[in-house]
């Protein structure tokens, strides 16, 4: 939740739950953690008095510094001997899987309505 507030300040729950695909009670308390943490602050839309929007602390900036030098050292050894070309393989049979899985989600979805 932090990279992706990093990547996106001041977007909303719903719309952190969205990109993550997560249920947005769930990402709620995930949030609701993070400001208790004082790693996430949230403001007041100024457009729609309603929502929150999100954006990092001081705090949260140097944890999120420190995550991206221990993500890019644990990809770079976890990579370590795989060939490119297979990588790409791999992400895409990843990709299909995730298409397959979401479409057998969605009928599931729309019947329960």
């Amino acid at each position: 939740a932090l990279k992706a507030i990093r990547r996106r300040e001041g977007l909303s729950q719903s719309e952190l739950a969205e990109f993550l695909e997560m249920e947005p009670i769930a990402v709620g308390r995930v949030i609701d953690r993070l400001v208790a943490a004082g790693f996430v602050e949230r403001r007041a839309d100024p457009n729609d008095r309603r929502r929150w929007r999100l954006y990092l602390t001081v705090k949260a900036h140097g944890v999120t510094d420190d995550m991206e030098v221990i993500a890019a050292e644990l990809r770079q050894e976890a990579l370590a001997g795989i060939d490119h070309g297979d990588f790409e393989a791999f992400q895409r049979v990843l990709a299909q899987l995730r298409a397959n899985l979401s479409a057998i989600e969605a009928p599931n979805e729309s019947s329960e309505s």
